[in-house]
């Protein structure tokens, strides 16, 4: 998911050394007890984060319920730009599905919970095909407002944006896939972005009730690991929260659990 920073570089470097951070398991920064309550904020991107009172309610959030327990988070439905907003200022303790690009000062743990590939999809009669950011030239970009597409993307966007606003389309979290969908009897020119397992359950989805459509995979960029991103205002906790996570997914990993969870997707 989303935003580009113009101090990527740096912003890098602190990403790197909060993953470093906490994997000091001989510092007192985990002194205190794991909170008996969590706050995590998502949006509708399933199958990552789906419908939390369903029985498939995504990817991170089964496997977020397996670590911590399913008493022990709350889960709330927040626009993308909002809630990394929210968390950046302490008001939540993180976010659940997360590209270190979308927030790169918080805190992650060092093992992703799995990956998001961002795609290019067009209508199946366009011959366009993505080979670089070069072949994005005179194309324009359907996007979500606040979602990061990786670090080259994102500053190819910020790029275009400041020369030709209209060339970049931001839609907004609420009903996003009947939105990017309005486009494909658009201009030849619109090329949808979207994280692809993200795309291909959502056309399913709007398939089921409407008159089917087809897209056309026009390429991919290269894959992008998903965390918990924790909030940086409240540090010794979103340090414990992270720790705790990391020994728990490692754990879910080696024994299996991890693998049933995936399959279900």
């Amino acid at each position: 998911m989303k935003i580009s920073n113009p101090t990527r570089n740096a912003a890098n470097i602190k990403v790197m050394n909060t993953i470093v951070g906490i994997l000091c398991l001989a510092s007192t920064c985990y002194a205190q007890a794991v909170p008996t309550s969590i706050t995590l904020l998502v949006d509708d991107w399933c199958p990552y984060t789906c419908d939390i009172k369903s029985d498939k309610p995504g990817i991170a959030i089964e496997v977020i319920r397996a670590v911590f327990g399913q008493d022990k988070v709350q889960f709330k439905n927040v626009e993308w730009d909002t809630a990394i907003k929210t968390v950046e200022n302490g008001q939540a303790d993180g976010l659940a599905a997360t590209l270190t690009s979308d927030a790169p000062f918080f805190i992650y743990q060092k093992t992703a919970i799995t990956t998001s590939q961002v795609c290019f999809f067009v209508p199946r009669t366009s011959q366009w095909r993505y080979k670089d950011i070069a072949s994005l030239k005179d194309k324009n970009l359907i996007t979500v407002k606040g979602y990061s597409y990786g670090e080259t993307l994102d500053d190819y966007i910020a790029q275009v944006r400041k020369k030709d606003t209209k060339r970049i389309v931001e839609l907004r979290d609420k009903d996003v896939a009947v939105q990017r969908f309005a486009f494909y009897q658009g201009k030849e020119s619109n090329v949808i972005v979207a994280a692809k397992r993200v795309f291909d359950h959502q056309l399913q989805s709007y398939n089921q009730y409407q008159t089917p459509i087809e897209f056309h995979n026009g390429g991919c960029l290269a894959g992008g690991e998903l965390h918990i991103a924790f909030s940086p205002k409240n540090k010794n906790r979103s340090l414990t929260l992270a720790h705790q996570f990391e020994l728990g997914l490692q754990q879910l990993k080696s024994n299996g659990e991890f693998a049933k969870i995936i399959s279900k997707y």
